[in-house]
């Protein structure tokens, strides 16, 4: 494929989304912060050492509570380090699965790299459960990504949750920085640029494979021109869009709820943390060890990129 080839292709969707994205029909609504309890959750993880067909790998998974607007107290944990290979990666998983959800999971991952980003998505699961039992009635949990973790998880765990957020008037939402989603044929980023409207707003999406919720592209800042795709599970859809929006107004953050934003900063798992793990480990072993770690874990790419 040219260049010309792929400039044709990106003008072509460009011109697909300028001839639908003005007849999007929006719902318009007002931002309402101290409407009820919030909690935020995410997770981080990352590659802290990789060998010829193994890893290391740490994550973690946490949240940020806002009683009323205003700040509560936050959980973020010391990452979790595991090694994971593809002989014990399908273990992992199936020993994880098993305690969230209580039976084998359908499938297991073999690759490491998937295997670690899978023990991260059950513990972001892990942590709503255990909100839905800490938080007061009315209360809304938002997570960073989408609701479809349902699909990878038993419909006797599905229903157990929904029926545990309905005694408690909880609402579940979920809040995408990108996704791949299309509106009408038109990548999802372009499919609302032509609504012009100066309130806040949302507009129904086909997303196909939820099981919890529905989804939505919703502009949570009238002063942001970005929608979000945002999964819900809700009594009342509009309540939980206005409690979220009445936290999207931080200037570094325009149209996103900041507590999503604080959570994903207090839970990625920075360089400096990730050194210190690998640290950690080379100290552990003897001494006589230590140019048979170098070698084992390094990576001449690296070379290479210091001398550009």
């Amino acid at each position: 494929m040219t260049l010309d080839h792929v400039v044709e292709y990106i003008a072509n969707e460009i011109r697909k989304a300028e001839k639908t994205s003005n007849q999007a029909e929006v719902n318009e609504f007002q931002a309402e912060p101290s409407k009820c309890d919030i909690a935020a959750v995410d997770g981080g993880s990352t590659v802290v050492l990789e060998a010829c067909d193994f890893i290391v790998g740490a994550y973690r998974a946490g949240h940020a509570r806002y009683a009323k607007g205003q700040p509560g107290s936050m959980s973020v944990p010391a990452p979790e380090t595991s090694l994971i290979s593809r002989e014990n990666a399908a273990s992992l998983c199936a020993r994880k699965y098993r305690d969230l959800a209580g039976s084998e999971p359908p499938a297991t991952e073999s690759d490491p790299v998937r295997t670690l980003s899978f023990l991260r998505e059950l513990s972001e699961v892990s942590e709503v459960v255990k909100l839905v039992d800490a938080l007061p009635e009315g209360s809304l949990i938002v997570l960073d990504g989408s609701l479809d973790f349902g699909s990878m998880l038993p419909e006797r765990f599905v229903s157990d949750l929904e029926q545990a957020l309905d005694k408690k008037d909880l609402s579940l939402a979920a809040v995408s920085k990108s996704t791949s989603l299309r509106v009408s044929g038109v990548p999802f980023c372009l499919a609302f640029l032509g609504v012009r409207s100066r309130s806040a707003w949302y507009s129904p999406v086909k997303a196909d494979g939820l099981r919890i919720g529905s989804g939505y592209a919703v502009r949570f800042n009238p002063a942001s021109r970005r929608a979000f795709r945002v999964d819900v599970r809700s009594r009342d859809v509009g309540r939980a869009l206005s409690v979220l929006a009445g936290y999207a107004d931080d200037p570094f953050y325009p149209g996103y709820p900041y507590p999503l934003a604080q959570i994903h900063n207090k839970v990625s798992i920075p360089v400096h943390e990730r050194e210190d793990i690998a640290s950690q480990i080379e100290r552990k072993l003897s001494p006589s060890h230590h140019e048979a770690f170098e070698a084992l874990f390094s990576d001449f790419h690296e070379v290479l990129d210091m001398a550009r």
